[in-house]
């Protein structure tokens, strides 16, 4: 594409050679004639070792007049990086069809729905307008799925899940499977049922083996814009509030309630009934066991407010010296 269709898409300014051809987007420190990057910060400007085909920055970065690269200025350099790599590698959509290698009970189907070879799907399952559901897919029997979703090879849904449009679930996760609840009684633990199911909103996004669990009388509930990385458990009637993001290799245990916008790293344990207010900041590894007003960043095991949490270890890893100190004014004392 030339510089100057780029600059359209990306709704930016173009200083230098419009007409440029550009094959491919490339990291700054590989880019050449023929690619174009994307500049995130000034001070990266050593990176560019080659004439580069075009570079884009952000509105307060003065271009090096040294170099004779074309610059594209765009207001946010990171939603332009997105855009460049959907615009030189889209995503592939199969062709509607369904494939005759697939079992498809009393269905309803929207239109320009692929389904692929080796899925079953129960009846009474409704799936929206260009929804695509690849090969090797569970989907039991009453199941709604909206439009334009895209649900990877081998994901299970079970019974009682609802999911909405443009959401993407990546391969091996599985929705709805009961949640870990049990009584003890005399012979053991009694399971109790899980019949709530999962609700997934609008513009949701599931990585690759996360687990859903059903709710018990009422459903799990995913909100709306929510982004959750892969290796994640999400216990029964958990509630996630709208545009949430959760990183890899996160617990959630049941009956837990996040707010919307709240952000929680890898590796963040979170025990059952805690409530997060909107805009929570959960760092890594943290374990978190109370709940917390909106806004609040917390850090640390158990997870405290992040300034204090950051203190305590500090003094934390100064114990061997104070130990010394102590072990020496005792010494003195007693002498």
């Amino acid at each position: 594409m030339k510089v100057k269709d780029i600059a359209d898409i990306l709704d930016g300014e173009v200083d230098g050679d419009p007409e440029h051809e550009i094959k491919d987007i490339a990291p700054v420190d590989e880019v050449d004639e023929d690619t174009i990057a994307v500049l995130r910060k000034e001070e990266d400007w050593h990176k560019i070792k080659k004439k580069a085909g075009a570079v884009v920055i952000p509105p307060n970065v003065v271009p090096d007049r040294k170099l004779s690269y074309s610059f594209i200025r765009v207001k946010n350099t990171e939603v332009a990086f997105v855009r460049l790599v959907e615009l030189f590698y889209p995503r592939e959509v199969p062709q509607p069809s369904i494939s005759p290698m697939a079992y498809l009970g009393e269905v309803k189907l929207g239109k320009n729905v692929h389904i692929g070879a080796y899925t079953w799907i129960g009846d009474a399952v409704e799936i929206g307008d260009r929804t695509v559901v690849h090969p090797f897919v569970y989907i039991a029997g009453g199941t709604k799925i909206g439009a334009n979703t895209v649900i990877y090879p081998g994901v299970v849904i079970y019974p009682r899940v609802t999911i909405g449009s443009n959401v993407v679930i990546h391969s091996g996760t599985i929705i709805g499977s009961p949640g870990f609840g049990y009584v003890r009684c005399e012979d053991g633990w009694l399971h109790i049922p899980q019949v709530g199911g999962v609700v997934i909103e609008d513009d949701v996004h599931i990585g690759a083996n996360v687990t859903i669990d059903s709710g018990t009388l009422r459903p799990t509930h995913i909100g709306k814009g929510v982004k959750i990385d892969n290796l994640v458990q999400i216990a029964h009637n958990v509630k996630i509030g709208e545009n949430t993001v959760i990183a890899a290799q996160t617990g959630i245990a049941g009956s837990s309630e996040l707010g919307n916008w709240v952000m929680l790293g890898g590796q963040v344990g979170i025990t059952d009934h805690v409530k997060l207010g909107d805009g929570v900041m959960v760092a890594a590894q943290s374990g978190v066991t109370k709940s917390a007003p909106p806004n609040t960043k917390l850090f640390g095991y158990p997870a405290r407010e992040y300034n204090k949490a950051r203190r305590t270890y500090a003094i934390l890893f100064e114990l061997p010296q104070i130990a010394r100190k102590v072990k020496e004014l005792e010494k003195r004392l007693k002498e």
